[in-house]
């Protein structure tokens, strides 16, 4: 009998409650966040894309070989020290002809 009754009076106990009630404009502001984070911006966008691993991962593979591509495209084009011996050479008469004097400025030849 006493198990009947606490069931009863558990069972009265929630008589009296009422239906819960959001605040004022509760709905209003879960709808604008919401929107807020559906839109985004276009940065954030971008950084979210960029920060992935498979990305940021892509991204050092692809510097790695530029670099690699470059380094030995650079050795094989190398020349021979004595052809760069040479062209210092012909770049040195070269300037010593610019900056000597013209040999027919001080000539006359009468007619």
């Amino acid at each position: 009998m006493k198990r009947e009754q606490k069931i009863e009076s558990i069972l009265n106990s929630l008589d009296g409650l009422e239906k819960a009630n959001p605040r004022p404009f509760f709905f209003t502001r879960l709808e604008a966040r919401m929107q807020e984070e559906v839109k985004g911006s276009f940065v954030e966008k971008i950084l979210g894309f960029l920060i992935r691993p498979s990305v940021a991962i892509a991204a050092v593979v692809l510097i790695v070989v530029v670099n690699a591509f470059v380094i030995i495209s650079t050795t094989l084009r190398s020349e021979d020290p004595a052809t760069e011996g040479n062209k210092i050479e012909i770049a040195t008469v070269d300037q010593y002809l610019q900056m000597s004097a013209n040999p027919f400025e001080g000539e006359k030849v009468n007619p």
